[in-house]
């Protein structure tokens, strides 16, 4: 934050290295959200000539700094934007989610669950495999939509919210954790988000399903915004998030639940003000 050369270098240093990709994120979510839309739209566009010079000398070609812009920047530049607009994180992940819904649909209209389409694309030769690995390969296509819109927005969350993190720790101390706590999407979108994946599971409709889970994803987010409220109410430190965030990959549909029950329930209503709870 000393100087635009050093957040133009950071995004870019970052980007570069696979681990490191979503540092790059945040620092341009961080840029944006503290000095602003042109600051960070500068930050990105400097970045991208510093990334294309790189990709031009080390591969001679410039695919991948696009990629690289449309895929990982430009949607974390969008959303810290909406974020440092409206001042609303519940609002700005709706709006992650509605542009990741966006780009599943556009890959469902290209070629839909079409697996020979994405081999194409990858360079590979359906005509040379076997019936068995044809087959394999259209279950496959069938999850490439859902798997795009999903990196996305994990992309881009994870980006935005690790930017409001540094945000908060150089400018306002305890800021995102007290904003993060109280992080709630309300039960409008629970009641749409509830009745996609019940009409994708009672008409067979996978396709709707997709839909359902990729919208569902941003109530894993307010489930766990109540498990690190109560575990700070409870004075559990960190083992039960962890062991949360360990076991996601099996265990977000329960998470997911958790938080479209949140929005009806409000299980963090029942807890003491952290004053209460300190005078105690």
């Amino acid at each position: 934050m000393k100087g635009r050369l050093y957040g133009i270098l950071f995004v870019v240093a970052a980007s570069l290295i696979p681990l490191f990709m979503w540092f790059g994120n945040a620092a341009l979510a961080l840029w944006t959200l503290r000095r602003g839309p042109a600051d960070g739209a500068l930050i990105a566009a400097g970045a991208l000539v510093g990334y294309l010079l790189v990709e031009l000398v080390a591969t001679g070609q410039v695919a991948g700094a696009l990629l690289m812009v449309l895929v990982l920047w430009m949607p974390v530049l969008g959303a810290a934007m909406v974020l440092r607009g409206t001042i609303s994180l519940p609002l700005t992940v709706l709006c992650v989610s509605g542009f990741s819904v966006m780009v599943m649909a556009l890959f469902h209209l290209i070629a839909g669950g079409d697996g020979a389409i994405w081999a194409s694309a990858l360079g590979i030769d359906v005509s040379e495999l076997s019936e068995a690995q044809r087959e394999e390969l259209s279950a496959i296509g069938r999850y490439v939509p859902l798997g795009v819109g999903l990196s996305v927005w994990i992309n881009t969350i994870f980006g935005l919210f690790l930017g409001r993190y540094w945000q908060a720790v150089l400018y306002n101390p305890g800021g995102f954790r007290e904003e993060f706590y109280r992080f709630s999407l309300g039960n409008t979108v629970a009641i749409g988000v509830a009745v996609t994946l019940l009409g994708g599971m009672l008409f067979g409709s996978w396709a709707l399903a997709q839909f359902g889970i990729l919208l569902g994803a941003a109530y894993v987010l307010q489930a766990f915004a109540v498990v690190h409220a109560f575990s700070r109410a409870r004075g559990w430190g960190w083992a039960v998030p962890a062991a949360g965030y360990v076991t996601l990959p099996l265990s977000w549909p329960a998470f997911m639940i958790i938080g479209l029950l949140d929005s009806w329930q409000n299980f963090r209503k029942r807890l003491p003000a952290p004053e209460e709870k300190s005078s105690d």
